[in-house]
Order: structure tokens, then C-alpha cells, then sequence
């Protein structure tokens, strides 16, 4: 009788899918939503920030970019309200904008960021750590200064990284 087999057969797909369904589920490291990432850090969401394709757009989106229809200009301005406003509860002077991934936007965020607290006549100094790619010159049209890792190394002096942007107080 084949029946009897195909049940077992049936029986041993199922658990199979379930098993791996729970595997999935449980090696799953994004996180999704805002409600997410305060049950699993609890800490507060201070903003989303809209993927926009460097691709479609021909460059790193800015705030300034007359032409944002993905409404990147207004969420940086809504984290900008929201960081100063956590900064100044705890009396913090220094923000840190970090990934353990390339391509994340962490120069997109910390230099619009950036921008947009030095419109507010805030005294901005944007230190870019990244020994992989640094990028942050690139972004306000500088040429490319000795980096981070010649300072380390004692080949280039901390004085020698500060370069002034054509933005005030940035």
C-alpha cells in the first residue's frame, strides 16, 4: 500500500519546511521597523530615513538638491530636530554616526546632518573615521588631505585634517 508512504513522505516535507522557516526566522538580523528596534535595543528611533538610489540620483542625495521627490530633504531636517533635542537633554556635544557595513549611508547622514545643524548656526566639526573609503571631502568638493590613518601613524599632524567648507560654521 503506497498511501502510508505518501503520508510519511508529506510528514517529513512539512517538518523539514517548518525547520527551516525557524531557521530563517531566527538568523534574520535586520531590523524592520521602529517597534522592532526599541523591543530589541531599547532604544528610541530618532528617525527614518527614505533609500535613495545613488544610481537614480547621480550623486549622494543633499539637503540642498532642489529636486528630493523621495522627501530625503525633510526626513534629515525632522532627525536634525530630534538629535538636537536628545543632544541637549543629556548635555551631549559629540554625535557618532557608525556601521559595521559599507554602502549604509553613513556619509550621507553625517554630512546632511552636518549641513543642516551648521544652518543653525552651529559650530559643526565632522571627523571622517572611515579607514576604508573616506569620503567626507569628497562630498563638500575638497581635495583629498591627509587622513586619519596618518595621523595614527604620526606621519601628518591633526591641524593638517581641518579643512574650512564653503558652508558657515562647517
Amino acid at each position: 500500500n503506497i498511501l502510508p508512504g505518501i503520508k510519511k513522505g508529506a510528514l517529513i516535507g512539512a517538518v523539514l519546511w517548518a525547520a527551516l522557516l525557524m531557521v530563517v526566522a531566527l538568523s534574520r538580523t535586520t531590523i524592520h521597523d521602529e517597534d522592532e528596534l526599541k523591543r530589541l535595543t531599547n532604544m528610541n528611533c530618532l528617525g527614518s530615513i527614505p533609500v535613495v538610489s545613488r544610481k537614480a540620483h547621480g550623486q549622494r542625495p543633499r539637503v540642498a538638491d532642489e529636486s528630493d521627490r523621495h522627501g530625503f530633504s525633510e526626513s534629515i531636517r525632522l532627525l536634525r530636530i530630534r538629535v538636537e533635542r536628545e543632544m541637549n537633554a543629556a548635555g551631549h556635544k559629540v554625535l557618532l554616526v557608525s556601521s559595521a557595513v559599507p554602502g549604509e549611508g553613513k556619509t550621507t547622514v553625517s554630512t546632511n546632518l552636518a549641513m543642516t545643524l551648521a544652518k543653525k548656526k552651529k559650530r559643526i566639526l565632522i571627523v571622517d573615521l572611515d579607514l576604508r573609503s573616506p569620503s567626507v571631502n569628497e562630498v563638500f568638493g575638497e581635495k583629498s588631505s591627509p587622513g586619519i590613518t596618518d595621523v595614527l601613524s604620526g606621519k601628518a599632524d591633526p591641524n593638517e585634517l581641518i579643512t574650512r567648507t564653503s558652508s558657515e560654521n562647517l
